[in-house]
């Protein structure tokens, strides 16, 4: 709600509001910390612009530098948000760093820093990789930021205020690495933590819980909406009202609903580096108190002019970091100015909050149109989201996109084999397009992929270099010497009916459907198809040796080196979503205006009869530079040694120097284990440590959560 700081309002208590520290507009009555005006869930909610589009990437854990996994679902988001802005629509892209948490407060003090400046760092290296990548958001959020630190307390307020936060003992294994409790069954031998392998510690604390079980029915029907469509299509805004996408995804969230949502953790005891947990009325009973190691504290999350016994026992809990972090998406939404259509906020001295709040949002473009998440984290978003949201009066997001995981050349990427991919010394080496185009055309969005650096260095070569590039220089290079840099006609010239302008409406219309369905591929696909008609075109032509003859012939090689620029002027319109770069340096190429994307522009007939273009330049260099990741038959090579070495500890005979792992191994130390063989028994110890197991807790309600998907 839009208010003026000094404009006083008054619950229907009587008692002042309170007014939160940043411009969320949220307010909360100073007598009972939520009226029965708050408390109201109204599931009528307020209708955004229907020309919004919200989308956000995961808020990304800031315990180490970004990798591959945090830059492939960034590029597929901005491919979608460029899209929609060609299509006229209002977007919202909203990227960031979930930054709280004792794992946070670990890796600082190991590399000798305070959390802040740990997060700092991180944070910086995360906005240069999106620089590079051409990454295109309108707001990166922080959740160690004051603004949205008071949004989290004000939905912990208005969560708390519906009834739906209680207190509650638990003592369990816990793992740092995970943050999360875990249930002895879940444990591997020597109660090792099965995702980070090391020891878990003995943990006894009392924590406020969500009541996430009495969401069951909303959730449920939330998801019979996903079932009753009949719309294969995964896109959220045209074809689908799919709330969980994919559908393999979608069936995989089912099932876990059927077996009964269970109530979770919303606070930690004793972690110093989160949000405070705001005073909520509620007690906690007998808190318990116990060592936690490494943790340094910063005094720029107490609450100012508080101290700590005045905020009672709450001022040992901190807000967990996934609560913490799915309030960023709204945060986050915040910063970026309300929609340009957007109607006055509501301004009443007796607001009915769920409402005013909602109308607060929905004209920023809230609810989101597609949150995009890694498989490993769906259930947060498709489950507890959507329940916090209704509790805190807030629709739910519209969509959650889940992607799969990638691989290096078949292998987990991880440390131990040496194969974890730096995407910055990528983009470095092959430029931002190569990068974005070889993620996008080489992995299905929503299925498992792999990363190849032959292959990415294969596919930039064929169709950026060749396909593209080489036919471009090419055909401007003739023109600029034969007709002085200008195109001698119009190329809606050539006949509706010629096969090459056929090929175009066919590869624009295809690549729109599947843009507006994810499907990247399919979308690169129709732009390879379109770029192969075109060189088989102009090889069919030959206008090189038709330049050379009559003015009769030379006119039609004119004619044919027009089209084939028309040709690949579409083909960078097609490609603006997935390399906006190139795109763009193909249109300074052909002198064109690149101010505004359209993607209208995909039609025949966007070059003019004597426009000039400037001298010939290459718009992709070709490739030739070194690998900068380690080249498959290496990565075999460690992968069967390691093999070797793990049998030589459970008992096997063990040959002195087998099995050290080192780079560059002979062809006869890698004989007797395939890179199947391999692979196959990496994802059989995956889906191992991934199995659910359930906590047997006296309160039934209470589920300790699967330590894969946590921070």
């Amino acid at each position: 709600m839009h208010l003026q700081a000094e404009k006083l309002l008054f619950s229907s208590h009587g008692s002042r509001w309170k007014r939160s520290l940043m411009p969320i507009h949220t307010l909360y009555c100073t007598s009972c910390n939520g009226c029965s005006d708050i408390a109201n869930t109204n599931k009528s909610f307020p209708a955004k612009n229907g020309n919004s589009f919200t989308i956000t990437t995961p808020l990304y854990y800031v315990n180490a530098a970004p990798h591959l996994g945090s830059a492939y679902p960034t590029v597929a988001a901005d491919a979608i948000a460029r899209f929609q802005r060609m299509m006229g629509r209002d977007v919202r892209f909203i990227t960031g760093t979930d930054e709280h948490g004792e794992k946070i407060a670990t890796a600082a003090a190991r590399r000798d820093m305070t959390p802040q400046e740990h997060c700092d760092d991180i944070v910086a290296s995360y906005k240069h990789l999106w620089e590079k990548l051409d990454i295109s958001y309108d707001a990166f959020v922080r959740t160690t930021s004051a603004a949205h630190e008071s949004l989290v307390k004000a939905v912990v307020h208005r969560v708390a205020a519906k009834g739906d936060i209680y207190a509650a003992d638990y003592t369990g294994w816990y793992c740092v690495d995970c943050e999360e409790f875990k249930d002895e069954g879940e444990l591997l031998e020597g109660r090792r933590c099965a995702t980070h392998l090391k020891p878990c510690r003995w943990h006894a604390e009392t924590n406020y819980f969500f009541r996430l079980s009495k969401y069951q029915s909303d959730i449920e029907s939330l998801l019979r909406s996903d079932e009753s469509s009949s719309a294969p299509s995964p896109s959220p805004s045209a074809t689908s009202s799919s709330l969980v996408m994919p559908h393999a995804r979608r069936n995989e969230v089912s099932i876990f609903v059927t077996k009964g949502l269970k109530d979770f953790s919303i606070s930690r005891a004793n972690v110093d580096w989160g949000v405070p947990m705001p005073d909520i009325g509620i007690q906690i009973p007998g808190s318990k108190k116990d060592s936690v190691e490494g943790l340094q504290t910063d005094s720029s999350h107490s609450e100012k002019g508080v101290t700590d016994s005045g905020r009672g026992k709450e001022a040992q809990q901190t807000v967990y970091v996934w609560f913490d972090a799915l309030v960023g998406y709204l945060s986050g939404l915040l910063q970026c100015p309300p929609l340009s259509s957007a109607t006055a906020a509501p301004t009443s001295s007796s607001p009915s909050t769920s409402a005013d709040i909602a109308h607060v949002l929905a004209a920023h473009g809230w609810p989101a149109d597609v949150h995009v998440v890694g498989k490993d984290i769906l259930r947060f978003h498709a489950l507890y989201w959507p329940a916090m949201l209704l509790s805190a009066g807030l629709p739910p997001p519209r969509a959650v996109f889940s992607h799969g995981f990638l691989t290096k050349d078949g292998f987990k990427m991880g440390k131990s084999l040496g194969n974890v991919v730096d995407p910055k010394a990528l983009v470095e080496a092959y430029g931002a397009d190569a990068v974005r185009f070889y993620l996008l055309r080489e992995n299905v969005f929503g299925q498992d992929g792999d990363f190849s650096e032959v292959a990415l260095r294969r596919a930039a070569g064929t169709v950026l270099a060749n396909g593209i590039g080489n036919t471009l220089q090419r055909s401007v290079a003739i023109l600029d010497r034969s007709f002085g840099g200008c195109f001698p006609v119009d190329s809606d010239s050539l006949d509706a009916n010629a096969p090459l302008r056929i090929a175009a409406e066919a590869a624009g219309a295809a690549a729109m459907a599947a843009y507006q369905e994810f499907r990247f591929h399919d979308a690169l696909e129709a732009v390879m198809k379109l770029c192969a008609a075109t060189n088989a075109y102009l090889d069919n032509q030959e206008p090189w040796k038709k330049i050379k003859e009559d003015e009769s012939s030379k006119a039609a090689a004119g004619q044919t080196l027009t089209y084939v620029c028309e040709a690949i002027r579409i083909v960078a319109v097609m490609m603006h979503p997935t390399t906006p770069a190139l795109s763009e340096r193909v249109f300074e190429q052909l002198g064109l205006s690149s101010k505004e994307w359209r993607w209208e522009g995909v039609q025949w007939g966007g070059i003019q009869k004597g426009s000039a273009f400037p001298s010939p330049s290459p718009v992709f260099r070709r490739i030739e530079c070194e690998m900068v990741t380690m080249p498959p038959a290496e990565l075999v090579s460690i992968a069967q040694g390691k093999t070797r070495e793990r049998k030589g500890r459970d008992g096997g005979v063990k040959k002195e120097g087998e099995g050290k792992g080192k780079r560059g191994g002979s062809k006869e130390g890698a004989k007797g284990v395939t890179e199947g063989q391999v692979r196959k028994e990496g994802e059989s110890r995956e889906k191992g440590a991934r199995k659910e197991k359930r906590s047997k807790k006296e309160d039934e309600n209470v589920e300790i959560l699967d330590g894969t998907e946590e921070k």
